[in-house]
């Protein structure tokens, strides 16, 4: 007869151990046992251990490393959301209604969750794209225009008008960035190109910045250098991810192959975002705004969003908010 049993625990002090079991069968046999109460966001070690006559033996040490489960903050049925913004006290998002033509309202929620409060409401179902400033929020409509909500006052206004297929748009500083689908001055007049644009919150002075193909709902975020993008490859359904200077200029790859990863957020080192594989469930990852190998946060993220790509995360420090689309919607 031999016992058989786990130990771990943060160190290879270990400290922990799970019950004993006995096997009185020749060969090979199966363990499984369920551990409770860990930490999250943890790594520990551990060991199988055996014991008989013979003496007692030690697996060699192996290591797992635990994850945070997501807490929902708001979930409704028959409506989809995209995150716009996180404040200290706020998450600012839209969502829109399946059961009202599918109309979007922008609308904030205390972070503690509570009750939700619209801020603009019956926007149509042309509305494409999102993002934030400190005291205002920022939307597209396709066709249409560019438009602008006070975060208090809920007073709309008109930023840029007369666009066809602007389709993201991102914030920062005194610039608004869009990709504008309706662009058609790729090299060779390649199928589904956009250009990358800003423009001037002050006096409304449009720069075009780039133009390829597969960018329509391409912007990921800017930060004090950069504006961060993707551009989708029609042929081989994969993405790759680049960044170019605020005022344009040089295009840099960061990653290429990606399987139609979504709910992009960025903070000041990293981009973030979720990817399924082939036949898998969805993993949150991360890429270094300088390149390199994407890294794994989570695995089996089964709540992860749909590749609907207005669908946005956003970030608070170390906390990462995204829409859900698991059985109803949520955040």
């Amino acid at each position: 007869s031999t016992t058989v049993w786990f130990e771990y625990g943060p160190t290879t002090g270990y400290g922990s151990a799970t019950p004993k079991q006995a096997f009185a069968i020749p060969g090979g046999a199966s363990l499984t046992t369920a551990v409770t109460d860990l930490s999250a966001v943890t790594t520990y070690h551990f060991r199988l251990v055996t014991e008989n006559a013979a003496g007692t033996l030690f697996s060699n040490d192996t290591t797992f490393t635990t994850y945070i489960t997501p807490r929902t903050v708001l979930e409704t049925a028959n409506a989809g959301y995209t995150l716009i913004d996180v404040d200290e006290t706020n998450l600012y998002f839209a969502v829109f209604d399946v059961n009202a033509g599918y109309q979007w309202t922008i609308a904030r929620l205390e972070k503690a969750g509570g009750t939700v409060t619209p801020l603009l409401t019956g926007l149509d179902n042309a509305t494409r794209a999102f993002a934030a400033a400190a005291n205002a929020l920022y939307w597209s409509e396709y066709p249409g225009g560019i438009y602008r909500v006070d975060k208090e006052t809920g007073v709309r206004t008109t930023l840029v008008g007369g666009l066809i297929g602007q389709s993201s748009i991102a914030v920062a500083g005194e610039s608004l960035y869009w990709t504008d689908g309706g662009e058609s001055d790729c090299t060779g007049g390649a199928f589904g190109c956009a250009a990358l644009k800003k423009v001037s919150l002050g006096d409304g002075t449009v720069t075009p910045l780039v133009a390829e193909p597969g960018i329509t709902y391409a912007i990921i975020g800017v930060d004090a250098t950069a504006v961060y993008y993707y551009t989708y490859d029609f042929t081989m359904d994969t993405i790759t991810i680049r960044k170019i200077g605020l005022d344009g200029g040089l295009v840099t790859t960061l990653a290429t192959a990606l399987r139609m990863p979504n709910g992009f957020a960025a903070d000041a080192s990293h981009i973030y975002y979720f990817e399924r594989q082939s036949g898998a469930d969805p993993e949150l990852k991360k890429l270094n705004k300088n390149g390199g190998t994407p890294t794994v946060i989570a695995s089996h993220v089964t709540a992860a969003p749909s590749s609907f790509p207005r669908a946005r995360s956003t970030l608070d420090g170390d906390q990462l908010y995204w829409p859900g689309q698991s059985g109803s919607c949520g955040v």
